[in-house]
């Protein structure tokens, strides 16, 4: 990226980390490219956004700006949380989240691992928090929205594909990711479940 100008700022509230600090130690942004790091993954999915937008349908386009504002309002939350905690939200996906604690590359091995845990730790006390205080959220008489976590545990790929007319896009992968899919899918609304490796 020798010769772009960005400001970073900007790049940081449009992109995670990891993606940004990746593009700029490379010389040459030509992908296909990967990355492969050990991380602890989060992933949340708000329940009750169909009864929501069920509810509000009825009023038309006021009840599609009310529905934008209560996500989002619902979203603002999660994040206000996951900062706090060190996450960095990686991608959303409609009314869902996918957020990596990704630890400084330049670790030893066993610092590398101890501070895993210590991520793993803050993951798992921010899905409490975030369970403490937004759960059951009432937005509108009757409809509340809720959060379902997984966290998972592990060596994660990002894979940068693209580069036709001067895109480029990224997508995470890996056993971190699959544990965090699989403990949300098995938790209902309210709960935290996180893999036997962050157990």
């Amino acid at each position: 990226m020798s010769n772009l100008k960005v400001d970073l700022n900007s790049l940081k509230s449009l992109l995670p980390k990891a993606v940004i600090d990746f593009a700029l130690d490379q010389n040459e942004l030509n992908p296909p490219l990967q990355q492969t790091f050990d991380t602890v993954a989060l992933f949340a999915d708000v329940s009750g956004f169909t009864k929501l937008s069920e509810a509000l349908a009825s009023k038309g386009p006021q009840g599609a700006e009310e529905l934008a504002f209560f996500l989002n309002r619902y979203m603002e939350q999660l994040v206000r949380h996951i900062a706090k905690a060190g996450g960095d939200i990686f991608k959303f996906a409609g009314d869902a989240m996918l957020v990596l604690w990704i630890p400084d590359k330049s670790l030893s091995e066993s610092d590398l691992i101890k501070e895993l845990h210590i991520m793993a730790h803050r993951a798992t006390q921010c899905s409490l928090s975030i369970q403490a205080e937004m759960n059951k959220a009432e937005f509108t008489k009757g409809v509340t929205l809720s959060v379902k976590i997984g966290i998972g545990y592990g060596k994660a790929t990002v894979l940068h594909v693209g580069g036709v007319y001067g895109r480029v896009e990224y997508f995470a992968c890996g056993k971190p990711l699959l544990e965090a899919f699989h403990s949300e899918e098995r938790a209902t609304p309210g709960d935290v479940i996180v893999s036997s490796k962050v157990w």
